[in-house]
């Protein structure tokens, strides 16, 4: 980061340039949580680090995102690479979606 600039890596890059998760069907409202055991994982990517350390808790794939700072789609690439390797575990969607719920995410992703 540069304090005037902002980020100085383009968010694709840090992805390699891909766009789509090998995982397509990442719902925004997936939970998603570290597995358990996982407590010194050899990442080089610090973007990959920063989401396994978020997920010590766990969040939604849309929280992971606005609280890593990533667009959408590369916090959907990484998290996809992150559960394919064995670092993620997936949980469940929230069953019942509140129309007015969702309006206020896609607001707050909106101001991302």
């Amino acid at each position: 980061m540069d304090d005037a600039g902002g980020r100085l890596v383009r968010p694709f890059s840090m992805i390699r340039g891909r766009v789509r998760p090998s995982q397509l069907d990442l719902d925004p409202f997936l939970m998603i949580a570290t597995r358990p055991g996982i407590t010194d994982p050899q990442i080089p990517d610090q973007e990959y680090a920063r989401i396994l350390e978020l997920c010590r808790e766990p969040l939604s794939v849309a929280e992971v995102a606005a609280y890593s700072g990533l667009p959408m789609t590369v916090a959907k690439v990484i998290i996809s690479d992150l559960l394919d390797n064995g670092y993620l575990t997936p949980g469940s969607t929230a069953p019942e979606r509140d129309p007015d719920l969702l309006m206020l995410v896609r607001e707050g992703l909106r101001r991302l």
